[in-house]
């Protein structure tokens, strides 16, 4: 593949990369400025939440809208309309007072945005014959899709010029200019074919995005809302299931749907289901953590940027040994190291204490990069072999759902967990407090208790219920994640071929 007659691939896959690595950085980047952006536009925590939830809705809607346009006005023309809509509604978002108008571009930037790490599988498949070249682009698409994570804070506290949140989205805007520049120099002989205009699956594509955008929309606002207390929560699950189950019977009798289920009878479906356990651990370090350090620890954007970028060394670190170890090492051996180094991570952490900080973090966030690297990689090798081409499109559309789909619903669990068991530590540690206080009026004066003191000790509470309860969710996944290393294990063996 790295030769000069392989220019042209490396050309391609390179541009797509940084596509990808700009929706990857980004993004999470913007997540950690809501709090200013909510000061910005004067709204309150709950109405902040749909900046992030409208992006992921637009996600959903485009992923499949990829692979169509790629196939109707080929490679070159899809990237430059991805590039360009993203890059246009970036610039509309800097520059509008609405925040009515900016959920709207919100939604219309996620569709955009998450066709360039698409763009990338779509060239593995195309360009890359099986083997060492195609296993030299699947390190490229795991780097381009799991770095940013590591870097979004530093890259968003480098950017919050003047404590200006509008400057990240020009800069998104004008990377995105870079982007569609290069893009127009690749793939000139692609035609347009508008036959194939035909061959879309546009009832699929209605289907199966009711069922996901419900879903989304539930486990985005459920916990706010109350979960079943609100009628159009649970309305939304329903609709979601009921939705879900028309698209598994539609796409059982229709064998050239959008999705085709053949995929999988093949390593396909573990794969699928590891992936999801996959994105619960990587909330570890761009979720859990964070949120631990903001609410606790008081850190803001520039605390967090330094805090969170070992993740992207230990990233890199992973893919190359990944990469190294694919010929080399049975793949399952790679997985379940990988399942068992995210689990003790998490359980090296539930350790944690009101007296940590960064330093303490710098380990387990490191090894969590390390993992993410050595996982991702692997598991592309599974769910990507034995597949034809017809049924890559599937993969790939699939293999992003997940992603978006194992995001929001793994924060959606973990914002649940935490506050159910700040509830239950609250109750447990005002109960105790009450019988040492009851103990104490007996002995002293009350002229001794104050109001400054109720109001500090019910501070106290606060804080340690919530490192409390982040300590039960750091069990928790730890837990998880050691039993699910055990499923490592229904795979075959594998190594990749260096041929």
């Amino acid at each position: 593949m790295f030769n000069t007659q392989n220019y042209p691939k490396i050309k391609a896959m390179a541009i797509a990369a940084f596509g990808a690595l700009l929706v990857g950085v980004f993004p999470l980047a913007i997540s950690f400025m809501q709090a200013d952006i909510s000061s910005s536009f004067a709204v309150d925590a709950n109405e902040i939440t749909w900046f992030v939830s409208l992006y992921n809705l637009g996600q959903i809607l485009g992923i499949p809208f990829a692979f169509f346009i790629a196939g109707v006005v080929g490679r070159r023309r899809a990237m430059l309309l991805a590039g360009g809509g993203f890059s246009f509604v970036s610039f509309l978002i800097a520059l509008s007072s609405s925040f009515q108008f900016v959920l709207v571009l919100r939604l219309i930037q996620g569709f955009f945005g998450t066709m360039f790490p698409i763009f990338v599988f779509i060239l593995i498949f195309s360009l890359l014959s099986a083997g060492a070249e195609r296993t030299k682009g699947l390190a490229v698409f795991a780097a381009a899709s799991s770095v940013g994570a590591g870097l979004a804070a530093f890259v968003g506290y480098s950017l919050f010029i003047a404590e200006n949140w509008r400057f990240t989205f020009y800069c998104l805007g004008f990377l995105s200019c870079i982007y569609c520049y290069f893009a127009n120099k690749t793939f000139l002989a692609d035609p347009i074919n508008l036959s194939n205009l035909k061959k879309i699956d546009w009832f699929g594509y209605l289907i199966i995005s009711i069922a996901l955008v419900s879903f989304i929309i539930a486990m985005s606002e459920g916990e706010k809302n109350f979960w079943s207390e609100t009628w159009w929560i649970t309305a939304l699950l329903i609709t979601s299931c009921i939705f879900i189950f028309l698209s598994f019977f539609y796409f059982k009798t229709n064998k050239a749907g959008l999705i085709r289920l053949s995929i999988f009878s093949k390593p396909f479906t573990p794969a699928i289901l590891l992936q999801y356990l996959f994105r619960l651990a990587t909330l570890i370090s761009v979720w859990i953590i964070p949120q631990y350090m903001v609410k606790i620890l008081g850190y803001k954007i520039d605390q967090l940027s330094y805090a969170i970028l070992p993740l992207s060394f230990g990233t890199i670190i992973g893919i190359v040994f990944a990469f190294w170890s694919s010929p080399r090492i049975d793949q399952r051996y790679i997985l379940f190291i990988s399942f068992l180094m995210f689990g003790a991570v998490a359980w090296y952490c539930s350790y944690l204490t009101e007296d940590w900080n960064y330093l303490q973090f710098f380990w387990p966030i490191f090894f969590a990069g390390l993992a993410q690297g050595m996982f991702g990689m692997s598991t592309l090798h599974y769910a990507l072999g034995n597949l034809d081409k017809f049924e890559g499109p599937t993969c790939g559309i699939i293999f992003n759902y997940v992603r978006v789909l194992g995001e929001t619903s793994g924060i959606a669990i973990f914002s649940h967990l935490i506050n159910e068991r700040i509830k239950f530590h609250t109750i447990v540690l005002n109960q105790h407090l009450t019988a040492i206080n009851s103990e104490k009026l007996g002995s002293l004066n009350r002229h001794f208790q104050s109001n400054t003191d109720t109001s500090a000790l019910s501070t106290q509470v606060s804080e340690q219920a919530y490192l409390l309860s982040y300590i039960d969710a750091l069990t928790f996944i730890a837990l998880v994640l050691f039993i699910g290393s055990l499923f490592t294990w229904v795979f075959r063996a594998y190594k990749s071929t260096t041929e």
